[in-house]
């Protein structure tokens, strides 16, 4: 493939909510709903008429995301499962306090640690979504968009940039809602990450989160 464009989701219910996400379907915000519709503008200037395909996650606040961007590039999203957020077992929807009483101390090696009773480790997350990206990778004159959410979004560019899953479960990087992350190959085979977690369309009509650091 010759590019990714890499999207996180817009605000959702359950961040405001303060809730468990993972594979619980909740819908956007009246704020993600806007972020969605600028990274929409955002995405059709950029793309112009350029054939693409959109790939997203299954559950309603990727799909509700996709849905907003499909219509202003003029390309209907095609959602899978592969792209869903890291399966939270027993404590998805619940508030983040209560599922906090089922947190789980992480293991080695940290790849396999399964932070929740049924829930996903990073290396099960990892081999569904390079699965699927193989899946994807003969046709070199394609553009992707894909919209997804953090965890699988991480492992695409873990993918993308050749690292194993060993390798990946140590290496991290913030996406932030509404992002785009862009991912080339340049002639040679090079794969290079052209722009990671841009949120200047967001910024640009005051719907950004602020930047969160931990001091």
């Amino acid at each position: 493939m010759s590019a990714i464009i890499l999207v996180r989701h817009a605000q959702s219910e359950h961040q405001v909510g303060n809730l468990v996400g993972g594979w619980a379907d909740f819908g956007l915000t009246e704020l993600g709903r806007r972020q969605a519709d600028c990274l929409a503008s955002r995405l059709k200037t950029e793309l112009g008429n350029a054939p693409c395909h959109i790939y997203c996650s299954d559950l309603k606040r990727a799909v509700q995301t996709a849905e907003i961007v499909g219509r202003a590039v003029g390309f209907a999203p095609d959602p899978v499962a592969a792209l869903r957020d890291i399966g939270s077992g027993i404590v998805t929807g619940l508030p983040q306090q209560e599922a906090r009483e089922h947190f789980l101390p992480p293991t080695e090696p940290i790849g396999d640690w399964i932070a929740y009773p049924d829930a996903e480790s990073w290396r099960q997350v990892y081999a569904r979504v390079a699965a699927f990206l193989e899946s994807l990778a003969g046709n070199q004159q394609a553009v992707y968009v894909l919209v997804t959410h953090q965890i699988p979004a991480i492992n695409v560019i873990h993918w993308w940039l050749r690292l194993d899953a060993t390798v990946a479960a140590r290496v991290s990087f913030v996406l932030s809602p509404a992002s785009i992350t862009v991912l080339h190959e340049e002639e040679w085979g090079a794969r290079t990450i052209e722009r990671l977690n841009d949120t200047a369309h967001l910024y640009a009509e005051g719907l950004a989160e602020g930047v969160q650091l931990r001091i």
